[in-house]
């Protein structure tokens, strides 16, 4: 049995999370102790917080200013307080700067993480974990420099890398990158090409790096897809709906999927549901209104239980500019809807996923004209709606979690 302490930056409603939430408690079911330690106690997915998980707050001023936030944690959950409970951010940072010795190192540490940085001392100490998992770029760096100030190098530290996907760093960035992969006892990523980039642009040995896919299909998944959606074009009797998911930002390319929308000749007999929210909301309703379809199109913000809609949605679409592999494109399938990606340049994970067009469309990054012929062709064709299912399950969270344990247990054994 491992100790194993997943460090995460918050419980914030995107697809890292949701790794997080799908793989502690299967990491539990094989017999590993398993404890969530957030940097920041805030988001949406605190509720959805396994009770079985044992959870730590890293840092003093999360713990004062999100009280209201963790009350929406399950109750048997237990939440410990790690780090100078008293001490400002500022007696913090001088604290890290002194027991780090390089300049380099100190400077590569951002100051928002210092206080994370100190409670992953504290918990290193009081816990003695055998290996911290963190999942995101602040998680990795406090990870990192909590264990050089423990002087604790028996805890292994597994990054579990899921966003470079070979765009441009600044230099900062790249030293961040570096100082994290250089530490780290061993790298999963969720993609080939995202292992790739990190062989070819940031040096890693390929040996240190194993392709492990996000854990994203759960029986409770299929419980939550069965449920009536709330939404009101999705009940009986209604026309069909294509449906996406996603941050309302730059990265998704919504407005292209917009375009591709008004694209199709019988539009006016479809209804389009964006689910998510974000910076782009007005900018996208504005551009609905001036292609003529913001009658037929819905943006709801972002909903607790997606699987829903997905269930009963004719067509999934993802439009984005980069994903290191697009979970809610395997939940989607996994719901049993045809799905359709954009690809190329840094969006090569839903490649891996359909296996190059095998279970579902594939358009160019950027391609409107593209898309919409795309979507033409899909809502023409009866889905598989089986096969895309079976399809999923390779990405079930069961699997998936047999393939972290063997990368954790190993790295634990290497000394």
């Amino acid at each position: 049995m491992a100790k194993i302490g997943i460090v995460i930056n918050s419980m914030a409603g995107n697809g890292i999370e949701r790794a997080a939430l799908n793989l502690a408690p299967e990491l539990e079911r094989m017999g590993h102790r398993v404890d969530l330690l957030l940097i920041s106690a805030k988001g949406s997915f605190l509720p959805a917080i396994p009770a079985t998980l044992r959870v730590f707050t890293l840092g003093t001023r999360i713990w004062r200013s999100r009280r209201r936030e963790l009350r929406r944690i399950p109750a048997p959950v237990r939440v410990a307080h790690l780090g100078p409970r008293w001490s400002p951010l500022w007696i913090s940072r001088l604290r890290v700067r002194a027991a780090l010795r390089r300049r380099q190192t100190r400077d590569s540490l951002t100051s928002g993480t210092s206080h994370a940085a100190l409670g992953i001392v504290e918990y290193i100490r009081r816990e003695r974990p055998d290996v911290l998992v963190p999942m995101r770029k602040k998680s990795e760096m406090a990870a990192v420099f909590g264990r050089r100030i423990a002087g604790e190098q028996r805890v292994r530290i597994v990054v579990s890398n899921h966003g470079f996907m070979g765009h441009a760093l600044s230099e900062r960035q790249r030293r961040q990158m570096e100082i994290v992969l250089s530490d780290a006892d061993a790298v999963t990523t969720v993609s080939k090409e995202a292992k790739g980039n990190l062989v070819r642009q940031m040096s890693v040995p390929r040996e240190k790096i194993t392709v492990v896919y996000n854990p994203v299909v759960t029986p409770a998944m299929q419980r939550l897809a069965a449920q009536t959606p709330e939404h009101p074009w999705l009940q009986p009797g209604c026309p069909p709906v294509v449906l996406a998911v996603g941050r309302l930002d730059e990265v998704k390319d919504f407005p292209m999927l917009l375009r591709a929308f008004a694209r199709l000749e019988d539009h006016a007999k479809l209804r389009l549901v964006i689910l998510g929210e974000g910076g782009e909301r007005t900018a996208l309703e504005n551009l609905a209104a001036e292609l003529g379809i913001a009658e037929r199109v819905s943006l709801p913000g972002w909903k607790r239980n997606p699987f829903a809609l997905m269930h009963r949605a004719r067509l999934f679409v993802v439009s984005s500019r980069a994903e290191s592999l697009c979970n809610v494109l395997i939940e989607a399938m996994a719901c049993g809807c045809p799905v359709i990606s954009t690809v190329g340049g840094t969006m090569n994970g839903p490649q891996e996923i359909l296996e190059n067009g095998k279970w579902g469309g594939l358009v160019p990054v950027g391609d409107d004209a593209a898309l919409a012929a795309a979507m033409e062709k899909a809502l023409q064709t009866a889905p598989d709606r089986e096969a895309l299912r079976r399809r999923a399950g390779f990405f079930s969270a069961e699997r998936v979690a047999k393939e972290y344990e063997k990368v954790l247990v190993g790295a634990c054994r290497r000394q």
